[in-house]
């Protein structure tokens, strides 16, 4: 039976899609193969424990370090001592397989090249980093705009780099897929990049049709705009705060005049999310019948600028409710059956 070696940050018990991603891409790997685990702690784990994992033949660590100010900030930076750790680790086993989950591991990647060039290396793209990174510039902020730019010259050149290694990559989406091999001039999939999307799990979370009570009722029967997620997400906290600091100005006596509110809804809200909540803006925490919610709204709201949302767009188009979101957040839909407005400035969202 091959050797494998799965390498992520600690994915147990979160509950952010990512982690699912992880938890999901784990439960194939250490199913079919004798699989061991390498978990990276990253600063917030070095205060507290890592959960546990199961399903692993041997179970190792490694400590990410500080960002190297010359490179990208995702990607993971090790101490002399975790790289002669890893060296040890792959001499020790010899694996046939090493497999880690995101491009935040590219310098693992490269050292294990290295270390085992016969070992075969795959990575989980997942969505591409040029394109989660982007942020629309903003005004008056001229030096923060050309940082931006150079960051993202940068991002692209190592991306186009890591993508041109003979080893295998998958990606959630077939728009993500087609990106990377633009990336690197191909125009037809080669043998070595791989469409793995996360699956849907919607059971439980639309359409369960529990009982309301009736703050929940009067809630159900306002006219409101639903943003929804998992708000702790880099992604949903930069719309979020899009929403409340630069969209709603915009719009706030629209709705006061139509009598519409904004539901922010999802689980692992912020400190953030009551300080800007208020007016308008209502702040739900998670739901037991998200299903009920989207049946009710008046549309969804999703002005995302660092990702998009395959499940949630999927979601709105199984209740037919129309999505308003950005060029990005769209990115991965080149058809679905559900009405999409497009803006990516707060004025030509409020135009909506």
């Amino acid at each position: 039976m091959k050797k494998i070696l799965y390498v992520d940050t600690p994915f147990a018990t979160d509950n952010s899609g990512p982690a699912e991603r992880s938890r999901f891409i784990w439960s194939l790997l250490s199913r079919s193969y004798e699989a061991d685990l390498l978990l990276i702690k990253t600063p917030e784990f070095l205060t507290r424990k890592v959960p546990e994992t199961s399903g692993y033949e041997q179970l190792h660590t490694l400590v990410s370090g500080a960002a190297n100010p010359l490179k990208p900030k995702y990607i993971l930076q090790f101490s002399r001592d975790n790289e002669e750790k890893f060296r040890r680790i792959l001499l020790n086993k010899k694996y046939d397989l090493i497999f880690f989950r995101s491009q935040a591991c590219q310098e693992l990647a490269d050292a294990a090249q290295d270390i085992l060039p016969d070992c075969s290396i795959a990575m989980d793209i997942d969505k591409l980093q040029s394109r989660t990174e982007a942020l629309p510039g903003r005004p008056g902020q001229t030096r923060q705009n050309l940082l931006s730019r150079v960051e993202s010259v940068q991002l692209l050149a190592l991306e186009k780099n890591l993508l041109r290694q003979p080893w295998h990559f998958y990606l959630s989406s077939l728009t993500y897929l087609k990106a990377a091999l633009n990336s690197i001039g191909e125009t037809k999939v080669t043998d070595n990049f791989h469409l793995l999307p996360t699956p849907l799990s919607l059971t439980g979370q639309v359409g369960t049709g529990s009982a309301k009570s009736a703050q929940e009722q009067t809630l159900l029967q306002d006219k409101f705009i639903l943003f929804y997620g998992d708000l702790q997400t880099e992604n949903n906290m930069d719309a979020f705060e899009f929403i409340a600091k630069e969209l709603y100005g915009r719009v706030s006596k629209l709705l006061q005049k139509k009598d519409i509110k904004i539901y922010v809804a999802g689980r692992n809200s912020q400190p953030l999310h009551n300080q800007l909540s208020g007016g308008r803006i209502k702040l739900l925490g998670p739901l037991d019948d998200l299903g009920a919610y989207l049946q009710a709204c008046q549309f969804v709201l999703l002005p995302l600028r660092k990702g998009a949302s395959f499940q949630r767009i999927k979601e709105a188009a199984i209740w037919h409710k129309a999505v308003l979101t950005t060029s990005l957040g769209s990115s991965e839909y080149e058809s679905c059956r559900t009405e999409m407005a497009i803006a990516d400035t707060a004025d030509a969202l409020a135009a909506k």
